[in-house]
């Protein structure tokens, strides 16, 4: 019969989405988290495991992918590269191996490009060191990716160092002083000073100072110094009077005792210091052999005294050495 009719529908098609994908930063160190984020859809699956919107920690360099699904269930991809540095290898030095207290030591960091120290400590800066301590110093690259290391300082301990001489008040005349440090093994030097002796002549006139330096095995230092006073003692005269005169102890802390072992009469005696000056006088009534007399020179200064003895128009004069 050959009749025909006609119908039609309506096809509407819908646009892709414009998926985007975003990071919350194009760069992080290595450990740091970050967060991948898809827009332009309704709903996002990303590859690698990544959740959108979901912090997660990269371990490489990666281009993500996500694909947006809109509410007409078009799809479209998008992608974003993540750049993961990897954090520099910090190093800690010092400038010395062997450091004790007191000595100035400079820390150094590297493998970095800025360095910050704790415990106050400034990097290539010296700081004198004075306990043992442990100090970190964290280093950050040109990529602001930071690591820590640390560096153990051991600080020794000074060697405890005494140096003595057999005699610190002398006449320039005198015979060399003996000096003695502890520990053993360690040098004197000074004015007059060779060996473990001390020369009065050469060193001259006034109050001379030995010092003894000490290295132990470790290689710290310690001194000690020892002051000798080196007195002219011009017109000095022993032994004028007949035997039997003596004082002890010389030297003496000041105070001393003059003993007489003679049958002498009435006895003058007179101190004076190195310059003249009258410091102590005593007159002695019926001196005979036994006679003991203390003195005190407490009011007066370390040095050296003459004691002048006279009685019977004769006189003795005797050397007191004054140590305090």
């Amino acid at each position: 019969l050959g009749c025909t009719n006609t119908a039609m529908i309506t096809v509407n098609i819908n646009a892709l989405p414009t998926v985007t994908a975003t990071s919350s930063s194009a760069a992080v160190c290595a450990g740091d988290s970050l967060t991948l984020s898809g827009g332009g859809a309704s709903t996002y699956t990303w590859n690698n495991n990544v959740m959108d919107g979901v912090s997660f920690v990269p371990t490489a360099t990666t281009t993500n992918m996500v694909t947006g699904t809109d509410s007409n269930g078009c799809s479209n991809t998008a992608m974003v590269t993540v750049t993961v540095n990897a954090l520099p290898t910090v190093t800690a030095t010092s400038s010395s191996a062997v450091v004790c207290s007191g000595d100035s030591v400079t820390l150094t960091g590297g493998g970095a490009n800025t360095y910050v120290w704790d415990n106050n400590v400034v990097n290539g800066v010296p700081f004198l060191s004075t306990i043992s301590t442990t100090y970190l110093v964290t280093g950050t690259d040109s990529n602001g990716c930071m690591d820590t290391t640390t560096i153990m300082l051991t600080v020794n301990s000074l060697p405890s160092v005494t140096g003595n001489a057999s005699s610190v008040v002398v006449c320039v005349d005198d015979a060399s002083v003996t000096l003695t440090g502890a520990p053993t093994g360690g040098a004197w030097s000074g004015p007059g000073v060779t060996g473990s002796n001390f020369d009065p002549a050469t060193a001259g006139l006034g109050t001379q100072v030995a010092t003894y330096n000490y290295t132990d095995s470790i290689g710290c230092s310690g001194t000690a110094s020892v002051s000798i006073q080196v007195d002219a003692c011009v017109g000095f005269v022993e032994n004028t009077l007949a035997n039997g005169v003596s004082v002890y102890p010389n030297p003496n802390n000041g105070s001393f005792t003059l003993s007489v072992n003679a049958n002498v009469g009435d006895l003058t005696i007179k101190i004076t210091d190195m310059q003249g000056r009258v410091v102590y006088t005593s007159v002695e009534n019926n001196v005979n052999a036994g006679f003991v007399k203390q003195i005190s020179l407490d009011t007066q200064s370390s040095g050296m005294y003459l004691m002048h003895i006279i009685t019977n128009g004769e006189q003795q004069t005797k050397k007191i050495a004054v140590q305090k």
